[in-house]
């Protein structure tokens, strides 16, 4: 019985530190030559299915400051800087609408349906837009 209790203890504090730390971390760096100001998207994931993508004004990869940075659960969105706008286009689950407060560009959502998303990719590339995360690319050109 002892043993059963420290090989939970164990799994336990094993799992809390996998969960502390990122498997995989993309980011995009988008410069407004208007505003003069850098914008990054940075998509994150852990454990078995857990994703979330960040748009924020800083630059480093640890958690996101969710006071500052827009935070969407997962999933993949297209992207195009015109002008002083940045325009995203996706399905959104946000944790923060008004994030941008601190931004000096515009930024724009457009939100799609499922089958709008579908069709997106097979012709963001097109239209100007690119999509996010950039690994994403290799699943859009399949549809």
């Amino acid at each position: 019985m002892k043993n059963k209790v420290y090989l939970l203890n164990f799994l336990i504090f094993t799992m809390s530190l996998s969960s502390c730390k990122f498997d995989h971390v993309e980011k995009v760096k988008i410069f407004n030559q208007i505003s003069k100001e850098t914008i990054y998207l940075k998509y994150y994931t852990w454990g078995l299915d857990d994703e979330m993508s960040v748009i924020s004004l800083d630059k480093k990869t640890e958690w996101p400051d969710s006071s500052k940075d827009y935070v969407t659960e997962g999933g993949a969105f297209f992207y195009k800087l015109q002008n002083d706008t940045l325009f995203f286009y996706g399905v959104w689950y946000a944790s923060k609408l008004n994030a941008f407060k601190d931004f000096k560009t515009k930024i724009v959502f457009k939100e799609l349906h499922n089958y709008e998303s579908i069709e997106l990719c097979k012709t963001y590339k097109e239209k100007g837009l690119n999509i996010f995360p950039p690994s994403w690319s290799k699943f859009a050109k399949n549809f």
